[in-house]
């Protein structure tokens, strides 16, 4: 039992280090995507997101304060995956959203732009046409 509660306490700060590594991640793209497509469903799921972060925070405070003793009783009992893991899946969610949304902004701003450029180009086809046949 006690070589349990080592592994399982091992796999807990492997698992807030690597939420922590994705957090590293996910912030600055999330901000990006925010400065870049400002819409009011971006704004929602950047929200969304920070509200995650907050809660992920929380629980790794507490997690930390606990201190050692604690920390082997909650590994002998508590299974280790469930620790962090539900936290990190709903940042990961929200991630995938926002990238989703800027996706989709950024194929709506191609559209905008293949269309002027449409309208653009039908505008100098047509400036060309009436000076030519003015010569003739």
């Amino acid at each position: 039992m006690a070589t349990q509660a080592i592994v399982n306490h091992e796999e807990s700060i492997a698992q807030l280090s690597k939420a922590l590594a994705q957090i590293t991640t996910v912030l600055p793209k999330a901000d990006i995507k925010l400065l870049l497509y400002p819409t009011e469903r971006i704004k929602l799921e950047v929200s969304v997101l920070y509200g995650h972060l907050m809660e992920f925070i929380q629980r790794a405070i507490s997690w930390y304060e606990a201190g050692r003793v604690k920390h082997v009783l909650i590994a002998m009992f508590r299974p280790t995956k469930l620790e962090f893991q539900d936290i990190s899946h709903k940042i990961c969610c929200s991630s995938q959203a926002i990238d989703q949304l800027a996706a989709t902004a950024n194929q709506a701003e191609l559209r905008d732009l293949h269309l002027l450029f449409m309208e653009f180009k039908r505008t100098m086809i047509g400036a060309q046409i009436r000076p030519s046949s003015w010569i003739s």
